[in-house]
């Protein structure tokens, strides 16, 4: 496992670490809160960071950007700040932090150097992000490590940006062709396309066996829907299709890029199982 992220701290800054960690500590609101040293003051003439600098909706992809593995798609993925806080982390492999099912250590410096170690509070769900914020308090990148709830690990390059807020992401994002693999962790996978109208209500879909390219699954129109849930940060809940053979396919959430590129979400086929679905714009 990636070791745990240290700070080298001269010695002539250890009373002023002190002060800071027992000032940030005693507002952590226990194991869930946030902690760590550094968000104000720092030497030198460049900018002084805070806390309140995360504060907001941050959206991104893990896996992304020039060093990104060739061939791999990102996970899409969200942070949000309240009140200097990390309330809630989710990525589009299905995993989340949230208040109350998790710990979220961060660390956050004056130099803007961001550190964070986000736990599930059952399972191994576990991700971990090293990195910096820009100058301009709207870019926060780096790199990550992700374990998800079976052990299996990947890692690469992040970049979050602030989100705009309500409205950042719209249905007209949703309203197209989208195709692209439903895959589960032991290599198995199918190929799964819709459409979408503008109230993101299926027009019409199917399913292909990835060998003998044959259809097994047709969805007809009204099979389901996609409508955004929060708008800040493009996320979906609750979608199920039901396939005109009787069978479902249930996402918990999906997650949509800024770009509009990539639609993801972990989820589960009645018949198939469990698996991530990675759609982008169709024809």
């Amino acid at each position: 496992m990636m070791k745990r992220f240290q700070a080298l701290i001269p010695a002539a800054q250890a009373a002023l670490l002190t002060a800071a960690l027992a000032l940030t500590a005693s507002c952590s609101g226990g194991s869930s809160g946030v902690i760590g040293g550094g968000g104000t003051g720092g030497g030198g003439n460049g900018p002084k960071f805070l806390w309140e600098d995360l504060n907001g909706d941050w959206i991104g992809q893990l896996e992304t950007g020039p060093t990104a593995a060739p061939g791999v798609q990102p996970r899409n993925a969200y942070l949000r700040w309240s009140d200097e806080r990390l309330i809630e982390a989710a990525e589009s492999g299905g995993q989340e932090f949230l208040v109350g099912s998790s710990t979220r250590t961060v660390r956050f410096t004056a130099q803007g150097r961001f550190d964070a170690d986000l736990r599930a509070a059952s399972g191994s769900g576990r991700l971990l992000l090293s990195g910096s914020m820009d100058e301009s308090r709207s870019v926060l990148e780096g790199s990550f490590q992700l374990t998800d709830a079976a052990g299996a690990q990947r890692s690469g390059p992040f970049v979050f940006t602030r989100s705009a807020g309500a409205g950042q992401f719209t249905q007209a994002m949703l309203e197209r062709a989208w195709d692209g693999l439903g895959s589960n962790g032991v290599g198995k996978f199918r190929f799964l396309e819709f459409a979408l109208d503008g109230a993101g209500v299926v027009i019409e879909g199917s399913m292909l066996h990835p060998t003998t390219a044959l259809k097994i699954r047709d969805y007809s129109a009204g099979a389901g829907t996609f409508a955004f849930a929060d708008s800040s940060v493009g996320r979906i809940n609750d979608v199920v299709m039901v396939a005109d053979q009787g069978q479902t396919i249930s996402f918990p959430f999906l997650l949509l890029d800024a770009d509009g590129t990539l639609l993801s979400g972990a989820g589960t086929e009645s018949d198939l199982g469990d698996g991530v679905a990675e759609l982008v714009p169709g024809p």
